[in-house]
């Protein structure tokens, strides 16, 4: 039977993400919106889970959306016609063309980031400058009628033109700079003020701008290293609007009140607990129950709650056994958290799991970048040929650091960090940088910016050596210089700020460079 939009978004909210999809699959009778609705939560999986099948799934729906539109304006234009032989009037509802046209730039947006998935970056620049003109369609659409224009149209046009430029905006820099040459750019408060007014609309396509806001608060501002306490009154107001309220028994709602509960409160018991109420209502929708998995395992890394996180990580590791890759990462994280649980026997058979991981995912080729498999596979082999506490702290402690967890502990864990370090003389050179760098990190979280300065000066100032497993000074320099540069930033010290962030990215041997090129990128 046809599913109603307004009907598959609450079902949808109500957790019933498999069902909808299969119903919306299903119907050959659709509407164009429900169409573009199917194809958003491909494209959603796709996000979350990074696979490139998914990928193209999502894609091929979104261009179905894209030809449904196409071919209900042929037939317009042709019934147009027949009538005006005939005497006949056909003047079509202008909410119906304006929803058409955002219809075909959300296609276009949304398949533009999948084609970014896939590696087709000048279909993806072609998409983006096609999504960016119906956009600028629609908003002219609206400005020459404005009276005729229904809340529920507005509702999706702010919608569409926020997510257009919060995307834009999060664009690593050549892709931003290539973006910028073909005439268009992306604005992130302009951004969050178009979805801020979406979801204020209360319309059925507001819980998608709300979900949208908190995910770029709770997941993108983290992740790319912002500051997230400049958005704790943001989140708390989304929070708490009727939308959210409305959907509170919501995986995606749940998932977000969570993270923030993690990031903004620092509790990691009731963050915890949120989280796995959210897992649980994701049980249809396995690719946000692994990311949330995960965010739960955080969790209680960030917690200092070693054997919790062990067993949470496993748990992600058997139910994706069809993401070896990703279980490369899982594994080494869950390795290190054993071996600070004193389960060391275990921990080295799941730290060896992580090279066959990588084998299952042809993960040779991986190892060719800079990126988290290869910092994964390097480190484990050093676990394993040193498992001891000490080098298990200094692998967990740098792992909160180089994944921006570190500035989230309480002000307790943070010294309890701090007491962990060791920083003795007798330590080798990559070592004792090693040290240093974390030592620089907890000082910049504590709020001690002078002995963080001291920490982050001696490291810089040591020669680029390497350890047996081929990681350099070199990479806690740059993450160094990384962390010092965005403190300055937020101290208002700009230019000294970009100087420090245009050394850092010189490193481009570094480490995870990947991940810390968008952050310089983000910061910047």
């Amino acid at each position: 039977p046809t599913c109603p939009v307004a009907m598959a978004i609450a079902r949808l909210l109500g957790n019933e993400f498999a069902q909808v999809e299969d119903e919306l699959g299903k119907d050959p009778q659709r509407p164009a919106r429900s169409t573009l609705l199917y194809a958003q939560i491909a494209f959603a999986r796709s996000i979350l889970s990074l696979d490139t099948e998914d990928a193209e799934e999502a894609l091929k729906r979104c261009w179905d959306a894209d030809k449904q539109v196409n071919d209900m304006a042929s037939g317009s234009g042709v019934l147009g016609s027949l009538l005006g032989m005939t005497g006949g009037q056909c003047a079509p509802d202008h909410n119906e063309e304006l929803d058409r046209i955002l219809i075909r730039a959300d296609a276009h947006l949304m398949g533009a980031m999948m084609q970014l998935i896939l590696g087709r970056y000048l279909r993806a620049g072609w998409n983006f400058r096609a999504g960016w003109n119906l956009y600028h369609k629609a908003a002219s659409g609206v400005e020459s009628q404005p009276d005729g224009v229904s809340d529920s149209v507005r509702c999706i046009i702010d919608f569409g033109i926020g997510m257009f430029n919060l995307i834009v905006s999060m664009l690593p820099s050549t892709l931003l700079t290539i973006a910028e040459l073909a005439g268009y750019d992306g604005n992130i408060d302009h951004a969050k003020f178009r979805l801020k007014r979406s979801y204020e609309m209360n319309q059925e396509w507001s819980p998608f701008s709300c979900l949208l806001l908190l995910f770029y608060y709770t997941q993108l501002v983290p992740n790319i290293g912002l500051d997230v306490s400049q958005n704790k009154s943001e989140v708390e107001e989304i929070v708490a609007c009727d939308v959210a309220r409305k959907h509170e028994q919501s995986a995606l709602f749940q998932w977000m009140k969570g993270n923030s509960e993690m990031l903004h409160e620092r509790n990691p018991s009731v963050g915890i607990s949120t989280l796995t109420k959210a897992r649980d209502n994701a049980h249809e929708l396995p690719a946000l129950q692994t990311y949330i998995s995960y965010d739960i395992a955080w969790a209680h890394m960030e917690a200092f709650e070693w054997q919790s996180a062990a067993e949470s990580l496993d748990v992600l590791i058997e139910a994706n056994k069809d993401a070896p890759l990703w279980n490369s990462l899982y594994s080494y994280q869950a390795g290190v958290a054993l071996l600070l649980s004193d389960s060391e026997e275990k921990a080295g058979g799941v730290l060896e799991g992580v090279a066959k991981h990588l084998d299952n995912a042809a993960g040779k080729e991986k190892l060719q970048v800079w990126g988290p498999e290869r910092y994964a596979f390097e480190m484990a082999a050093r676990l394993l040929k040193h498992s001891t506490r000490e080098e298990a702290t200094a692998a967990f402690l740098e792992l909160l650091v180089v994944y921006d967890r570190m500035r989230y502990l309480t002000d307790k864990l943070l010294q309890q960090a701090l007491e962990m370090t060791t920083t003795g003389e007798d330590k080798q050179a990559w070592e004792y940088a090693r040290s240093l760098f974390i030592l620089g990190a907890i000082h910049m979280s504590a709020g001690r910016a002078a002995q963080s300065e001291e920490a982050f000066k001696e490291l810089l100032a040591m020669e680029d050596v390497s350890n047996d497993e081929n990681i350099s000074i070199a990479h806690y320099k740059a993450f160094a210089l990384y962390l010092r540069a965005r403190q300055l930033k937020k101290d208002d010290k700009r230019a000294e700020a970009s100087e420090l962030l245009k050394i850092a990215g010189t490193f481009s041997t570094a480490h995870m460079s990947q991940i810390l090129a968008f952050k310089i990128h983000a910061t910047w």
